[in-house]
């Protein structure tokens, strides 16, 4: 989890140094928002969009492709018809994972 703390933090500096037309990743940052969520929230697509700073127009299109390839789910509100959850799947997390892992142990 601290190495997706790293990451996010890096991504941030680098936009306010580089701005944000250079180095938009709106999946990237939608996933990283979702890893770093999983352990004490659930996402509604309105807080994914703040968390990952991107527009809701975006934030659907890349939510409908990361559906696709399996990597985030959608879930009903339970409680709010208006709103639906994005989640990690399994998969999603175990990529995360790896990635985090492998990036962590190169050059040692």
């Amino acid at each position: 989890m601290e190495r997706a703390v790293q990451i996010v933090l890096a991504r941030r500096k680098r936009i306010e140094l580089f701005g944000p037309t250079m180095f938009r990743e709106p999946a990237w940052d939608m996933l990283l928002a979702l890893y770093l969520a999983s352990e004490n929230q659930r996402l509604t697509i309105g807080r994914l969009t703040e968390a990952a700073g991107i527009p809701t127009t975006t934030a659907l299109r890349w939510i409908q492709y990361l559906v696709d390839q399996r990597l985030v789910v959608r879930e009903s509100h339970p409680t709010d018809a208006r709103s639906v959850f994005v989640e990690l799947s399994g998969k999603g997390k175990a990529r995360i994972d790896l990635y985090l892992y492998e990036t962590l142990t190169i050059g040692r």
